[in-house]
């Protein structure tokens, strides 16, 4: 008596294999996706955070009623209220974070504007940056 499977057994185990993979794969890639924009959307608001506790350094600096003033990201890495890319091969690349969207670099260099309006300050990041996170 022979041992082993016969041709019919191994075509059906590829055939619940293969299965299997058309089901799972769709749905990895799309849990991947989301996460993706939610590391993307948090890197927004730890930007954004650090911009707010520059401010809290910078109170002179802050703008009037109904004035903007815009930090950068490089300016927020430079002065150590984030961190950049320290493994980065070039001095202006260690002043940049990634996109995780698209696994390079912000471009162009993010901005976070701050506007003054009654007692409140409201930080907002540039709508370039906005946008990068939700495509990918």
């Amino acid at each position: 008596m022979k041992k082993g499977f016969t041709l019919a057994e191994l075509l059906g185990v590829i055939i619940i294999l293969a299965l299997l993979s058309m089901i799972a794969i769709p749905a990895i890639t799309t849990s991947l996706n989301k996460q993706k924009k939610s590391l993307c959307a948090t890197q927004i608001s730890y930007i954004i955070t650090a911009a707010k506790n520059w401010g809290a350094d910078h109170l002179l600096q802050l703008p009037d009623e109904g004035e903007t003033l815009t930090i950068s990201l490089s300016e927020l890495i430079q002065q150590g209220y984030i961190k950049g890319d320290k493994d980065a091969a070039t001095e202006e690349d260690k002043l940049k974070i990634i996109n995780p969207n698209t696994k390079e670099y912000f471009e162009p260099d993010p901005t976070v504007i701050i506007t003054k309006t009654g007692k409140h300050y409201t930080y907002t990041i540039d709508g370039t940056t906005e946008n990068s996170c939700s495509g990918g």
